[in-house]
């Protein structure tokens, strides 16, 4: 009779911290699947001048879409300036919130490789 006490007091202890610590897994498994997708999106986006924003807002979509646990509707909004990208991102699920923002330069890589190339003609020219 002692025990049978004592399991209807641990077992329904036991049985909600491993429900929060389920939870929080699933939280930060979320939050690094958004981020991550927020991070290639704007990393696309700062190597390329013919991506429109709709091209990356939906681009974001498709990398989250189906790989959350918890949250299911994320959003995420691109902004592109004249030196960089910037994506934000939110999500809500009851008192849960994860709400992140990445941001990268605008490179235009096809640019530095060339001049570097005619500042080594230059160099060459010079010497000889």
């Amino acid at each position: 009779m002692r025990y049978t006490i004592e399991a209807a007091i641990i077992v329904p202890l036991f049985l909600l911290v491993f429900g929060v610590c389920l939870n929080l897994l699933f939280y930060h498994h979320d939050k690094n699947v958004i981020g991550s997708a927020a991070y290639e999106t704007v990393a696309i986006g700062s190597g390329r001048y013919d991506y429109e924003v709709d091209d990356m807002e939906g681009y974001f979509q498709k990398r989250v879409e189906g790989r959350t646990f918890l949250f299911s509707k994320v959003t995420g909004q691109v902004e592109m300036k004249d030196d960089k990208v910037e994506i934000t991102c939110e999500t809500r699920k009851g008192i849960m919130k994860i709400a992140l923002s990445r941001q990268m330069c605008i490179t235009d890589p096809e640019d530095y490789i060339r001049s570097i190339r005619k500042i080594k003609e230059i160099q060459d020219e010079n010497i000889l």
